[in-house]
């Protein structure tokens, strides 16, 4: 699938689940679905979310070692700051796990799922139940794909479901599908969101 319908589908499937689960949302909530649904494709080299992966890294480091220049005083020790270095070297250490076993492996499997959740749980919160929701639905639409998933990677085995490939028909059509179900959710449940 695209990283257009990755996006759409992560983000209509937040919205959804949201509604279902009678969940107040947030912008935050939707940014993280929009993460999340992207992540996985962290292995491919030229992946939406890989474009802008080097700058977000630089970013990340620079906003890091401000934080701890500024909040770290000698001698005291900040859990925050701990939390936030943690975080960020998880998922530094998951991108990096994605890119050297290469395309649907490690960031397509429960492994990475739950090493890139948990990166985002103990960096920031709030976007992680959204990030959990756009992750999962990255996974469960790529099992559509004619190309296998290494699921329970590090274990060989592929899984998928063998009906469709990226950019084809099926792809622009739950593109579509997903917009309309997100426009028509949020006409529905009369959001008003909030950061």
């Amino acid at each position: 699938m695209t990283g257009r319908t990755h996006a759409a589908v992560g983000i209509a499937s937040a919205a959804a689940l949201s509604l279902i689960l009678n969940v107040k949302c947030s912008y935050v909530f939707f940014i993280g679905a929009a993460i999340g649904s992207l992540t996985p494709d962290i292995d491919l080299n030229n992946s939406t979310i890989s474009k802008y992966l080097n700058k977000v890294i630089i970013a990340m480091s620079v906003i890091l070692s401000i934080v701890l220049c500024v909040h770290l005083k000698p001698g005291i020790y900040n859990l925050q700051n701990h939390f936030i270095s943690s975080g960020l070297f998880i998922i530094s250490m998951a991108s990096l796990i994605s890119r050297l076993t290469g395309h649907r492996m490690f960031s397509h499997s429960l492994l990475g799922f739950g090493a890139f959740s948990y990166g985002i749980y103990i960096l920031y919160r709030p976007i992680f139940a959204g990030f959990v929701v756009g992750y999962a639905s990255h996974i469960l639409i790529d099992l559509l794909n004619y190309q296998g998933e290494a699921l329970v990677f590090p274990f060989k085995g592929s899984y998928s479901f063998r009906l469709c490939k990226a950019g084809g028909i099926m792809d622009k059509s739950m593109l579509v599908i997903s917009i309309v179900v997100l426009i028509t959710l949020m006409e529905k449940a009369k959001w008003s969101l909030q950061w």
